[in-house]
């Protein structure tokens, strides 16, 4: 009986220093098929441990056995994960984790990779409907132009404007614009309804001086790396021609705000002035999504700078 439980004990040990020993040769790209004979020679002390213990205490020895085996598996693990390279930090994660909320929002599969995951002709045929059906986009003209725009002025200096003409107004001037709504007299280039402008209306006399003073940038270059993305998965623009815009839009970005959380906010404040009516039902998810990565430890938010320098590639 105690032979055998000896015999056991060094046969667990074996298992035990071969697993360690194999998890430690093994390189982050190695998987276990690879080197069958390592994996046999493992699988067969561990049967011979089992059957000892099963002749010993059938009980006792297969728990002993589950416990052992489950602080071996941990071990090798452990020392598995301490063999795998750290990602390198590249420039083109920078825009990628400032739009990190509207590609999660659109269930992009990784949303940290530049095509939000694997291209196929489906994937194409999607984005080419988006692009079509929510920005009339159909040719990298069109695109090229959308990107411009949204770069060199987008909504917010027309948001702006709005705000800084109704702070402007007397409350005799606000009552006749009261009214011309009501009236459908006021036409927006937007086309914004009249339940739209109410509600802008409201929101700008009740926010004062913190929204005249805020900013819009978020709103707009938070859209133009999400729709760069688009075009790229699209396969109406290159990769090339996507970093170009997308680290523009990343400066633009570092130069209005402080902070991922903070370019998080302008566009939601983007959004609220876009779509005022229906702004609640969106907000209540997009500020979990934002509380999500804030918290995350794993969060793209935490592993990549803020303050990261964007120094576009310089052609040689």
């Amino acid at each position: 009986m105690r032979g055998e439980i000896l015999l056991a004990i060094l046969l667990y040990l074996a298992v035990t220093v071969l697993s360690l020993v194999y998890a430690w040769r093994q390189g982050p790209n190695t998987r276990l098929w690879q080197k069958p004979r390592w994996l046999l020679l493992i699988l067969f002390l561990a049967a011979l441990t089992v059957i000892l213990l099963i002749q010993v205490d059938p009980v006792l020895g297969l728990s002993g056995w589950a416990a052992g085996m489950a602080l071996t598996t941990g071990l090798a693990r452990l020392i598995w994960l301490r063999r795998q390279p750290k990602p390198t930090l590249k420039l083109i994660d920078w825009p990628l984790a400032a739009g990190l909320i509207l590609a999660t929002r659109n269930k992009w599969p990784i949303p940290m990779e530049l095509t939000g995951g694997p291209l196929s002709p489906k994937t194409q045929k999607n984005a080419r409907r988006y692009l079509r059906k929510d920005w009339e986009i159909e040719t990298e003209e069109d695109w090229r132009e959308t990107a411009d725009w949204l770069l060199e002025e987008g909504q917010r200096l027309d948001f702006q404007n709005q705000i800084d003409n109704i702070r402007r107004m007397t409350e005799e001037e606000r009552t006749v614009l009261r009214v011309q709504i009501d009236a459908a007299e006021i036409k927006q280039e937007d086309q914004a309804d009249q339940a739209e402008l109410q509600a802008r209306l409201l929101w700008i006399e009740a926010a004062g001086e913190e929204l005249q003073q805020g900013s819009f940038m978020g709103w707009d270059m938070l859209r133009l790396i999400d729709l760069t993305r688009w075009a790229l998965r699209a396969e109406l623009i290159n990769e090339e021609i996507a970093t170009t815009y997308l680290l523009a839009a990343s400066q633009a970005l570092q130069h209005r705000c402080n902070s991922w959380e903070e370019a998080q906010e302008q566009y939601l404040k983007g959004l609220r002035f876009w779509s005022a009516p229906t702004y609640e039902a969106q907000e209540r998810e997009l500020k979990r999504l934002i509380g999500h990565f804030v918290q995350s430890k794993k969060s793209p938010w935490k592993s990549v700078p803020w303050e990261l320098e964007i120094v576009p590639p310089t052609e040689e």
